[in-house]
């Protein structure tokens, strides 16, 4: 009389058989004939991270050098808060990988950076205007 032991596969629910393992782990080229994705497709390439850091770092000496000439006025500022603003949405949407997100988290961290960098702006236009 033969017993059933229990595997882990009868444990968890849905869970594949080792024998239909082969077919789950073929590559999606193989099964269907469509290309096979690189691996990081979805987060960028590492020529464009590295094109968007040497942007970073740019731009943040554009502002450090602003800043140790004492250059101010309102389109400089305007200027300033530009460079923050693509800065920071460079950051949210390829480094956090928001990029191909739904677009409920896109809107939110990127309107979240919007509300942020206007606050700003309308007290530094109001301390200005005293």
């Amino acid at each position: 009389m033969s017993k059933h032991l229990p595997t882990i596969d009868d444990a968890v629910p849905g869970k594949q058989r080792a024998a239909d393992m082969d077919t789950a782990m073929t590559p999606r080229s193989k099964r269907s004939g469509q290309p096979h994705e690189p691996p990081h497709a979805a987060h960028g390439t590492p020529r464009r991270a590295f094109a968007i850091w040497v942007f970073l770092i740019a731009a943040t000496g554009l502002a450090w050098a602003v800043g140790e000439r004492g250059m101010g006025g309102p389109a400089i500022v305007t200027l300033l808060f530009g460079l923050a603003f693509i800065k920071g949405s460079l950051v949210i949407l390829d480094y956090m990988a928001i990029r191909h997100a739904p677009l409920f988290w896109r809107g939110l961290t990127l309107g979240w950076l919007g509300a942020v960098c206007i606050l700003i702006g309308l007290a530094y236009w109001k301390g200005m205007n005293l």
